[in-house]
Protein backbone atom coordinates (compact mmCIF):
# COMPACT_ATOMS: atom_id res chain seq x y z
CA UNK A 1 0.00 0.00 0.00
CA UNK A 2 2.76 2.74 0.93
CA UNK A 3 4.71 1.37 -2.61
CA UNK A 4 1.08 2.85 -4.28
CA UNK A 5 0.99 5.72 -2.61
CA UNK A 6 4.65 6.38 -3.21
CA UNK A 7 4.15 6.09 -7.07
CA UNK A 8 1.35 8.30 -6.50
CA UNK A 9 2.57 10.73 -4.72
CA UNK A 10 5.82 10.64 -7.61
CA UNK A 11 2.94 10.69 -10.53
CA UNK A 12 1.19 14.19 -8.75
CA UNK A 13 4.62 15.70 -8.20
CA UNK A 14 6.05 15.08 -11.56
CA UNK A 15 6.64 18.67 -13.50
CA UNK A 16 5.14 19.05 -17.27
CA UNK A 17 6.94 21.12 -20.11
CA UNK A 18 7.08 24.76 -19.33
CA UNK A 19 6.37 26.80 -22.53
CA UNK A 20 9.84 27.93 -22.91
CA UNK A 21 11.12 24.60 -23.23
CA UNK A 22 8.08 23.66 -25.97
CA UNK A 23 9.40 26.75 -27.47
CA UNK A 24 13.10 26.20 -27.71
CA UNK A 25 11.73 22.78 -29.32
CA UNK A 26 9.66 23.92 -31.75
CA UNK A 27 12.91 26.50 -32.47
CA UNK A 28 14.84 23.22 -33.13
CA UNK A 29 13.00 21.42 -35.34
CA UNK A 30 12.45 24.34 -37.33
CA UNK A 31 16.01 24.45 -37.81
CA UNK A 32 16.37 21.18 -39.05
CA UNK A 33 13.51 21.20 -41.41
CA UNK A 34 14.82 24.28 -42.86
CA UNK A 35 18.32 23.00 -43.45
CA UNK A 36 16.71 19.64 -44.92
CA UNK A 37 14.72 22.17 -47.41
CA UNK A 38 17.72 24.37 -48.08
CA UNK A 39 19.94 20.52 -48.72
CA UNK A 40 17.43 19.95 -51.30
CA UNK A 41 18.04 23.45 -52.63
CA UNK A 42 21.65 22.90 -52.79
CA UNK A 43 21.98 19.77 -54.00
CA UNK A 44 19.16 20.84 -57.01
CA UNK A 45 20.89 24.04 -57.64
CA UNK A 46 24.31 22.05 -58.04
CA UNK A 47 22.76 19.67 -60.35
CA UNK A 48 21.39 22.64 -62.31
CA UNK A 49 25.12 24.07 -62.76
CA UNK A 50 26.03 20.78 -63.61
CA UNK A 51 23.69 20.47 -66.33
CA UNK A 52 24.67 24.06 -67.91
CA UNK A 53 28.64 23.38 -67.41
CA UNK A 54 29.24 19.92 -67.70
CA UNK A 55 26.61 19.55 -70.32
CA UNK A 56 25.61 22.66 -72.37
CA UNK A 57 28.75 24.75 -72.11
CA UNK A 58 30.79 22.08 -72.38
CA UNK A 59 29.74 20.88 -75.40
CA UNK A 60 29.88 24.96 -76.84
CA UNK A 61 33.27 24.70 -76.17
CA UNK A 62 34.04 21.32 -77.66
CA UNK A 63 32.59 22.79 -81.04
CA UNK A 64 34.50 25.74 -80.88
CA UNK A 65 37.59 24.23 -80.26
CA UNK A 66 37.08 21.91 -83.16
CA UNK A 67 36.53 24.84 -85.65
CA UNK A 68 39.57 26.33 -84.12
CA UNK A 69 41.80 23.15 -84.96
CA UNK A 70 40.08 22.21 -88.49
CA UNK A 71 38.33 25.50 -89.68
CA UNK A 72 34.92 24.18 -89.07
CA UNK A 73 32.35 23.08 -86.90
CA UNK A 74 32.14 19.16 -86.44
CA UNK A 75 29.39 17.73 -88.48
CA UNK A 76 29.65 20.32 -91.17
CA UNK A 77 31.40 18.73 -93.77
CA UNK A 78 31.07 21.19 -97.02
CA UNK A 79 32.48 23.98 -94.80
CA UNK A 80 29.38 25.62 -95.31
CA UNK A 81 28.57 27.10 -91.73
CA UNK A 82 26.23 24.89 -91.24
CA UNK A 83 26.27 21.25 -89.08
CA UNK A 84 24.06 18.71 -90.32
CA UNK A 85 25.87 16.84 -93.57
CA UNK A 86 28.90 15.33 -91.57
CA UNK A 87 28.75 13.32 -88.61
CA UNK A 88 28.96 14.64 -85.19
CA UNK A 89 30.37 12.04 -83.33
CA UNK A 90 33.23 10.65 -85.37
CA UNK A 91 34.47 13.93 -85.85
CA UNK A 92 34.92 14.90 -82.23
CA UNK A 93 36.26 11.17 -81.01
CA UNK A 94 38.55 11.44 -84.37
CA UNK A 95 40.30 14.55 -82.69
CA UNK A 96 41.03 13.81 -79.53
CA UNK A 97 40.48 16.27 -77.32
CA UNK A 98 41.18 15.51 -73.75
CA UNK A 99 37.77 15.77 -72.15
CA UNK A 100 34.83 14.76 -74.97
CA UNK A 101 31.51 16.00 -73.88
CA UNK A 102 28.70 13.78 -72.32
CA UNK A 103 26.65 11.77 -74.64
CA UNK A 104 24.12 11.61 -72.58
CA UNK A 105 25.05 13.47 -69.13
CA UNK A 106 23.27 11.38 -66.49
CA UNK A 107 22.29 13.78 -63.22
CA UNK A 108 20.52 11.10 -60.41
CA UNK A 109 17.87 9.85 -62.50
CA UNK A 110 17.48 11.97 -65.48
CA UNK A 111 19.36 11.55 -68.71
CA UNK A 112 20.50 14.31 -71.16
CA UNK A 113 20.85 13.93 -75.03
CA UNK A 114 22.81 16.26 -76.67
CA UNK A 115 22.33 17.34 -80.52
CA UNK A 116 23.57 19.41 -83.00
CA UNK A 117 22.45 20.91 -86.71
CA UNK A 118 20.54 23.48 -88.54
CA UNK A 119 16.97 25.23 -87.14
CA UNK A 120 15.84 24.53 -91.03
CA UNK A 121 15.23 28.40 -91.24
CA UNK A 122 16.26 30.93 -93.69
CA UNK A 123 19.02 31.14 -93.32
CA UNK A 124 19.54 28.21 -91.32
CA UNK A 125 21.34 28.38 -88.16
CA UNK A 126 23.20 26.00 -85.65
CA UNK A 127 21.25 24.86 -82.80
CA UNK A 128 22.05 22.27 -80.12
CA UNK A 129 19.26 20.35 -79.45
CA UNK A 130 19.01 18.46 -75.84
CA UNK A 131 16.16 15.89 -75.42
CA UNK A 132 15.06 13.63 -72.87
CA UNK A 133 15.88 10.82 -74.92
CA UNK A 134 17.99 9.36 -77.82
CA UNK A 135 15.49 9.88 -80.71
CA UNK A 136 13.74 13.31 -78.54
CA UNK A 137 10.09 11.85 -79.26
CA UNK A 138 9.94 12.13 -75.22
CA UNK A 139 8.58 15.01 -73.04
CA UNK A 140 10.26 16.59 -70.61
CA UNK A 141 8.46 16.17 -67.27
CA UNK A 142 8.12 19.05 -64.73
CA UNK A 143 11.26 18.52 -62.62
CA UNK A 144 13.57 17.56 -65.71
CA UNK A 145 11.97 20.64 -67.30
CA UNK A 146 13.82 23.05 -64.97
CA UNK A 147 16.99 22.43 -66.00
CA UNK A 148 15.74 24.02 -69.12
CA UNK A 149 14.29 26.73 -66.92
CA UNK A 150 17.56 27.32 -65.46
CA UNK A 151 20.18 27.20 -68.36
CA UNK A 152 17.09 29.69 -70.22
CA UNK A 153 17.29 32.18 -67.25
CA UNK A 154 21.26 32.41 -67.18
CA UNK A 155 21.21 33.07 -70.93
CA UNK A 156 18.63 34.98 -71.36
CA UNK A 157 17.37 36.28 -68.28
CA UNK A 158 13.79 34.49 -68.38
CA UNK A 159 12.74 30.67 -68.57
CA UNK A 160 10.32 31.93 -71.31
CA UNK A 161 11.47 29.71 -74.15
CA UNK A 162 9.85 31.56 -76.60
CA UNK A 163 12.80 34.31 -77.39
CA UNK A 164 16.34 34.71 -76.96
CA UNK A 165 19.06 32.10 -78.01
CA UNK A 166 17.08 29.46 -75.87
CA UNK A 167 13.97 28.15 -77.24
CA UNK A 168 11.67 25.00 -76.49
CA UNK A 169 10.98 22.22 -79.03
CA UNK A 170 7.52 21.17 -79.11
CA UNK A 171 7.31 18.97 -82.35
CA UNK A 172 9.39 16.20 -83.32
CA UNK A 173 12.73 16.59 -85.39
CA UNK A 174 12.95 15.11 -88.38
CA UNK A 175 15.46 13.15 -87.11
CA UNK A 176 17.42 12.98 -84.31
CA UNK A 177 20.48 10.40 -84.64
CA UNK A 178 22.78 9.38 -81.10
CA UNK A 179 24.82 7.61 -83.91
CA UNK A 180 26.19 10.60 -85.54
CA UNK A 181 25.16 13.04 -83.20
CA UNK A 182 23.15 15.27 -85.57
CA UNK A 183 19.83 16.45 -85.28
CA UNK A 184 17.33 18.03 -87.75
CA UNK A 185 14.15 19.98 -86.57
CA UNK A 186 11.29 19.79 -87.90
CA UNK A 187 11.09 23.57 -88.92
CA UNK A 188 12.27 26.82 -87.24
CA UNK A 189 8.72 27.87 -86.65
CA UNK A 190 8.24 24.71 -84.53
CA UNK A 191 11.16 25.99 -81.70
CA UNK A 192 9.97 29.30 -80.44
CA UNK A 193 7.22 27.36 -78.49
CA UNK A 194 6.85 27.61 -74.64
CA UNK A 195 8.05 25.19 -72.35
CA UNK A 196 5.43 23.31 -70.91
CA UNK A 197 5.75 20.34 -69.03
CA UNK A 198 4.47 16.83 -71.00
CA UNK A 199 4.60 18.75 -74.36
CA UNK A 200 8.32 20.24 -74.70
CA UNK A 201 10.25 17.09 -76.44
CA UNK A 202 14.15 19.07 -76.63
CA UNK A 203 15.52 22.75 -75.81
CA UNK A 204 17.24 24.36 -78.90
CA UNK A 205 20.21 26.59 -77.70
CA UNK A 206 21.63 29.01 -80.32
CA UNK A 207 25.27 28.76 -79.27
CA UNK A 208 26.65 30.44 -82.69
CA UNK A 209 24.47 33.39 -83.77
CA UNK A 210 21.07 34.52 -82.80
CA UNK A 211 17.76 33.31 -84.15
Amino acid sequence: MERIQSIKRAFNNRKGFTLVEIAIVLVIIGIILGAALKGKDLISGARYKKFINAGVHAWTTTSYNYMDRMGRFPGDTDKDGIIGDGNVKTEIVAATFTDNPPQPLNLGSFTFYFFLGGDGATPNKNVMVVCANIDCTGTFDAEQLKYIEAFDTSTDGSPSGTTGLVRCLNTAPTSALIASYVVVPSAAATISEACTAGTTLGMAYYFDRAP
